[in-house]
């Protein structure tokens, strides 16, 4: 069973089922009847099996169809992918054509092909579904995590940094999109010239392989005729030497070609043997393991790629199977901790960590569990701007609760008011820098 975070849910995924967990305390739903109107349906959504309550949590359960995967698995394919995927949703444009809300997270949206896009999880405002960010500022932040390396969450923490560290000008043009029409013009114009770019570097390599074959059967004539000029005094040992080296170049060409249509059909060892018998080194072999999600095998073709396959994980919300690596080694053991949130281990071996990345994942990992001031310690060596936004939105965030805590109690009107002003500062400050409102 794989653990999703997805803002204010929990969800649980085994195969096909998803299982969404929302603690009482973000549900404003008096009883579970008032949840049945999301079981209606929706061709672009997929439908809930049931809702119920059990405990201090409400739980939504739902089918995913087959063939139908979350779109964070889109990252590792082409940009004209991703952009066909971002175009077909912004033609959709679920959060002002459904009547339900819709949470615009990679997780919670789904393809099966270029053309048919679902979603999962939708709110009738009873539960949770985001409205600190406007519809237009949701879609940018879809956007720009589908398009650079970078997590949703992490754009959501400190957009401005990321985008001033990617220089990417596509990036730029849809920051400062001022409506979803023109967010969608932006990235359809995008599509087109990366697909015209495509299909123009198919063209070329075509040309090049009527070019490469028109000289090879010239360069084949001239060998064949210098053989028949030169055979009665080359030897028979010199000729089988000529044939051993036409021999291996087609051997290499078939075995990467070959390499690669077992790798598609899941037969990795089989295509990675073929590989480094054309020549791969152990980082590129590592590297074609990592494209498919084999992390251990990763790791044993190279185990100096540990840490960028952790990092791969992380960005394709695949940080939960780092549980199930069975690599033993330090670093995965830390990592292993920092997941499960083992708080014992991690508050006495915070000290012993030197790797920046794994730093970071360690601060994040405390500040999504409360542990504010040892994420501050972590920082203190990190000296992170990314985690030291996330603390200070972690604590806003808490403060908030407080105050809406004491409003809710709150009978005097100006008081109600003051506090009410203090939430909206703290607010603006700290949990809407990066959006326009």
């Amino acid at each position: 069973m794989k653990i999703l975070l997805i803002d204010d849910l929990t969800v649980y995924t085994k195969k096909n089922e998803y299982t969404v967990h929302i603690a009482d305390s973000k549900v404003l739903a008096e009883n579970v009847s008032e949840l049945e109107v999301l079981k209606k349906e929706n061709k672009y959504c997929f439908p809930l099996v049931s809702a119920e309550h059990e405990g201090q949590k409400y739980i939504l359960k739902y089918s995913i169809e087959e063939g139908y995967k979350p779109i964070t698995r889109a990252k590792i394919y082409s940009n004209v992918l991703r952009l066909s995927i971002l175009e077909r949703i912004l033609a959709i444009n679920p959060l002002e054509a459904f009547e339900d809300k819709v949470i615009l997270h990679p997780q919670n949206i789904f393809f099966k092909d270029l053309k048919s896009i679902k979603f999962m999880y939708r709110s009738n405002k009873l539960i949770p579904y985001i409205h600190n960010y406007t519809d237009l500022e949701q879609y940018k932040l879809l956007v720009m995590s589908m398009i650079s390396q970078y997590s949703l969450e992490k754009f959501k923490i400190n957009k401005n940094s990321l985008l001033n560290k990617i220089k990417d000008n596509f990036l730029f043009k849809v920051d400062k999109a001022q409506s979803i029409e023109e967010l969608h013009s932006i990235v359809n114009e995008k599509l087109n010239t990366d697909e015209t770019q495509h299909f123009k570097d198919i063209e070329t390599t075509k040309k090049l392989n009527t070019q490469k074959k028109t000289m090879t059967r010239i360069l084949t004539g001239a060998v064949i005729l210098i053989i028949l000029i030169v055979v009665i005094g080359v030897s028979k040992v010199s000729n089988n030497k000529v044939k051993d080296v036409y021999s291996n170049k087609i051997e290499m060409a078939d075995n990467r070609a070959n390499a690669y249509k077992y790798l598609s059909l899941g037969e990795y060892q089989r295509g990675t043997n073929l590989l480094k018998n054309s020549g791969y080194t152990k980082s590129q072999i590592a590297d074609v393991y990592l494209e498919f999600e084999q992390y251990d095998s990763a790791i044993k073709a190279d185990p100096n790629s540990t840490s960028k396959v952790i990092k791969r994980m992380y960005e394709t919300g695949n940080q939960k199977k780092i549980l199930d690596l069975k690599t033993n080694n330090s670093y995965i053991n830390t990592e292993k901790q920092i997941v499960s949130y083992n708080y014992n281990y991690l508050l006495a071996g915070k000290q012993l960590i030197s790797d920046n990345d794994q730093l970071e994942r360690l601060a994040l990992a405390f500040i999504a569990h409360g542990n504010i001031v040892d994420a501050e310690d972590v920082n203190s060596k990190l000296q992170d701007k990314n985690i030291t936004a996330a603390i200070n939105e972690k604590n806003a965030t808490n403060k908030i609760n407080s105050l809406k805590g004491s409003m809710s109690k709150e009978t005097d009107s100006k008081k109600k008011a003051a506090i009410k002003k203090q939430i909206d500062d703290l607010t603006e400050q700290y949990l809407q820098k990066d959006s326009k409102k």
